[in-house]
C-alpha cells in the first residue's frame, strides 16, 4: 500500500509539467506547487513521524530490541529528520523566489501592456497629423491653382491694358492730327476725341481692377505662406511622435526580453523544485 501511495504521487508530479503551461499565465503554479508539497509533507509525516502509529506498532511487534540496533535506528531517523528539514526550507527558499519572479513577470506584461498602449495612441495621433498635412497640402494646391488663374488672368488684363495704352496713344495722336486738320475734318476729330476718353476711362477702369487682382494676389500669397508654415510645424510635430513612438517600441522589447529572461528563471526554479521532490 505504501509503495501504491509514492508511485501516484510520482505519477502526480511528473504530470505539472504538462500542466504549467496551464497555469502559468493566471499566476496557479505556485498554489497547485503548495498543495503538492503539503501533501509530500503529510506523506513525509506519516512515514517519519516520532513516536508515530508505525514506530509504536513495530516496537509492540518486535518487543525489546539490541541497544545498538536502537541507536543505529535514532541515528537513522535523526539523519532522516535532517535531510526532510533541509529539503523543507529549500522548498520555502524556491517558493520564495518563484513568488518574487511571478511578481516581476506580472509588473513586466503590465508596463509591456502600457508600452503598447502608449504605441498606439501615438500611432493614431500620427495617422490624424498626416491626415491634416495631407489637408493643408491639398488646400495649398487649390490656392495655388486660383493664384496662378488670378496671375494669368492679370497678365492678359495687363496685355490688354498695353493694347489700349497704345490705342489711345494712336487716338490721342489722331486728334492731333485731326486738331491740325480740323478745318477739313472737324466731325472726325470730336469722333476720335470722344474714343479717346473713351478708352482713357476703359484704361483707367483697368487699372483699378489690376490693383485689386494684385491685392487678391498678396493675400493668396499670404495664405500660402501661412498654409506652409502649418505644414512644416505639422511634419515636425509629426517626427517628434515618430522618434517617441521609437522610443517606446525599444522600451517595449527590452520589456520583453526581461519578460522572457524572468520566465526562464522561473522554469529554472521549477526544475530545481522538481528536483529536489525527486531527491526527497
Amino acid at each position: 500500500m505504501s509503495s501504491g501511495g509514492k508511485s501516484s504521487k510520482t505519477h502526480e508530479f511528473s504530470s505539472s509539467p504538462t500542466n504549467k503551461e496551464h497555469h502559468l499565465g493566471d499566476g496557479s503554479l505556485l498554489k497547485k506547487k503548495q498543495e503538492e508539497w503539503a501533501q509530500d509533507e503529510e506523506y513525509s509525516e506519516s512515514w517519519f513521524p516520532f513516536g508515530s502509529s508505525r514506530t509504536a506498532t513495530s516496537n509492540r511487534k518486535c518487543g525489546p530490541k539490541d541497544p545498538r540496533a536502537s541507536d543505529a535506528e535514532t541515528a537513522s531517523f535523526d539523519s532522516e529528520t535532517k535531510q526532510e528539514a533541509d529539503i523543507s526550507r529549500l522548498r520555502r527558499k524556491l517558493e520564495s523566489s518563484i513568488s518574487q519572479l511571478e511578481t516581476a513577470l506580472d509588473l513586466a506584461n503590465r508596463g509591456n501592456s502600457d508600452a503598447v498602449k502608449k504605441v498606439d495612441e501615438n500611432h493614431d495621433q500620427i495617422a490624424e497629423l498626416q491626415r491634416q498635412v495631407e489637408e493643408e497640402q491639398h488646400y495649398r494646391e487649390n490656392i495655388l491653382e486660383q493664384y496662378l488663374n488670378m496671375k494669368k488672368c492679370a497678365t492678359e488684363l495687363q496685355s490688354k491694358k498695353e493694347e489700349l495704352v497704345v490705342a489711345v496713344d494712336e487716338a490721342v495722336r489722331s486728334g492731333q492730327q485731326a486738331g491740325r486738320d480740323a478745318h477739313q475734318s472737324v466731325s472726325r476729330c470730336d469722333g476720335l476725341t470722344a474714343e479717346a476718353h473713351s478708352l482713357s476711362a476703359i484704361g483707367h477702369k483697368v487699372d483699378n481692377e489690376l490693383v485689386e487682382i494684385h491685392k487678391h494676389l498678396d493675400q493668396t500669397l499670404n495664405e500660402l505662406r501661412s498654409c506652409g508654415e502649418r505644414s512644416k510645424a505639422a511634419m515636425a510635430h509629426a517626427g517628434r511622435l515618430v522618434e517617441q513612438t521609437r522610443h517606446l517600441q525599444e522600451s517595449a522589447m527590452q520589456n520583453e526580453r526581461v519578460r522572457k529572461s524572468l520566465e526562464a528563471q522561473l522554469k529554472e526554479m521549477q526544475l530545481a523544485a522538481r528536483r529536489a521532490y525527486y531527491c526527497l
